[in-house]
């Protein structure tokens, strides 16, 4: 390889590591050795962290629509005893300590509906709902697992914490294991609140077949079911329908479509409906009319091939140019471009993109469109995937900077302008670079492929298929890769928290976890 490529490449690697050995800190203490930290659930991106005294940060959850059954142990209400205890089995954790206080009014003090500060849970009038007892629960559970968060908000005074809500989200949607017969809680899924917000303060609206479609996608993405949208949906339907329900009517709200979105969901959990495998699921290029389906569904605006483009992370001609076969050539190539990692990515960008076309011409990356695929060739070769992944994002991060004339030193200024004033990340730079939904699309496909981690059928030179995929800690680089392509910072200008919310947006451990020992 020349060297000015290879020096290119070793820049691209280096500054797209994004979990570094000296940033696996020891695990911080559990909520029995520490205070604990009061965390609360919003709308918003979480603000700057903030340094405070030692009084950990509050965790809270705002707003979603849900219902109740009866449960049993602990300090609370016998609801609460019940969820407490059979969440603290099923995960192996002693939530014996646990004090729940219901009709406090604490959690209006930091525009919550229920905080958990340490082992004391606190829910607002009327707030004790099953989901939000788990939710608390899960908080206590993960905090006790991972350590006590830091936080990374200020709400009056108040430290607070909001970076590991879609990890305990998670938790609450998981069916309790019952005990015995007629002592169990709900087998079904218990959060039905999109993460547009659209019931946060008033769960009583009326539904468009467009808002059906994106309240359940949102209750499928939790529970990693969005390639069988169409066949659950069709099951919510055709049981609404039978009850005289028409979902088509304009008189109907989400809150009428709720038991039946939790029926079916409680069916599937435990086999009682057979969801049909397809051939691939979504982050794979044979699934790409699916996906965007799904980001038509979640965001709201429609995406088709005039929008977007199926960008392969690895191109096909760099997994399968040893195989003699050419695109579409025959059945084993074309199973094995559908097989591949694919992301639904802007066109306009994914034809600028070094790796799309062929060509001589070295462009700002220090590579030609050859030299970019021998690159991600030699990677495969050598079992380093996650640096096929940067690659591809390094390619990205040229792209925007260029594009903006010189917006990546820019970028980097109002980083720290943001800090400064205390603003949420991003809401500076968000502006200068115009990011339109199109973009929040394709950072979406991205992050869902690389959590869906599906395999690169990689043919070596005696046409023999290594089926590669990303170890856990190449798929926190791959994010944060992105991360670093579509805002110009380097990976030292980034900070903890920002890596932190990335990682628990994906469910992966945050940077203090013990987690990442194994990786060291």
């Amino acid at each position: 390889m020349p060297q000015k490529i290879q020096l290119s490449y070793q820049n691209a690697v280096n500054s797209t590591a994004a979990v570094q050995q000296n940033q696996m800190r020891p695990k911080t203490p559990t909520p029995q050795q520490a205070t604990g930290a009061i965390q609360r659930k919003t709308n918003q991106k979480p603000a700057k962290q903030t340094k405070e005294k030692k009084k950990g940060p509050i965790q809270a959850k705002q707003r979603p629509l849900q219902r109740a059954t009866t449960s049993s142990k602990p300090k609370g209400n016998a609801q609460f005893q019940q969820i407490a205890a059979a969440m603290g089995e099923q995960h192996g954790v002693d939530t014996s300590p646990l004090q729940a206080t219901h009709n406090s009014p604490f959690p209006e003090q930091v525009n919550a509906e229920a905080t958990i500060q340490g082992n004391k849970i606190n829910f607002a009038p009327g707030k004790d709902t099953e989901h939000h007892m788990k939710h608390e629960v899960g908080h206590y559970i993960d905090n006790a697992k991972n350590g006590v968060p830091k936080g990374d908000q200020e709400v009056n005074g108040q430290k607070v914490d909001t970076t590991r809500e879609q990890v305990v989200d998670k938790m609450a949607n998981e069916p309790l294991q019952q005990k015995s017969a007629g002592e169990g809680v709900s087998n079904n899924v218990s959060s039905f609140s999109s993460s547009s917000g659209s019931h946060s303060s008033n769960p009583i609206q009326r539904i468009s077949s467009k808002d059906l479609d994106r309240e359940i996608e949102y209750v499928l993405e939790q529970a990693g079911l969005s390639i069988y949208f169409d066949q659950i949906k069709g099951h919510v339907v055709r049981r609404a329908k039978k009850q005289g329900i028409n979902p088509a009517s304009s008189s109907v709200t989400w809150s009428d479509m709720v038991p039946f979105v939790q029926k079916v969901m409680g069916d599937v959990n435990k086999g009682k409906i057979k969801l049909r495998q397809g051939n691939y699921r979504i982050g794979q290029h044979g699934a790409k009319k699916k996906e965007q389906q799904r980001l038509t569904r979640k965001h709201g605006v429609k995406v088709t091939g005039d929008t977007a483009e199926s960008e392969h992370v690895v191109g096909f001609n760099v997994f399968n140019r040893n195989s003699g076969e050419k695109r579409g050539g025959g059945k084993d190539a074309v199973g094995r471009e559908d097989q591949a990692p694919a992301y639904q990515e802007v066109k306009a960008d994914h034809r600028k993109h070094v790796g799309t076309g062929s060509g001589k011409q070295v462009d700002n990356t220090g590579f030609s469109a050859d030299t970019y695929r021998d690159a991600q060739e030699e990677t495969l070769k050598e079992g380093r995937v996650g640096n096929s992944y940067q690659l591809n994002q390094l390619g990205y991060g040229h792209l925007y900077r260029e594009k903006e004339a010189g917006v990546g030193v820019q970028l980097r200024k109002l980083k720290f302008i943001e800090q400064k004033q205390g603003l949420e990340p991003g809401t500076l730079r968000k502006a200068l670079v115009e990011e339109t939904v199109d973009k929040i699309q394709a950072d979406d496909s991205y992050e869902k492929m690389v959590m869906e981690n599906p395999k690169i059928p990689y043919v070596d030179e005696n046409k023999q298929v290594h089926e590669l995929n990303l170890s856990m800690q190449e798929q926190a680089e791959a994010l944060i890769a992105r991360y670093m392509a579509t805002t110009g910072l380097e990976r030292h200008e980034i900070e903890d928290y920002e890596i932190n919310i990335i990682l628990n947006r994906n469910g992966l451990p945050l940077l203090d976890d013990t987690a990442w020992s194994q990786f060291r």
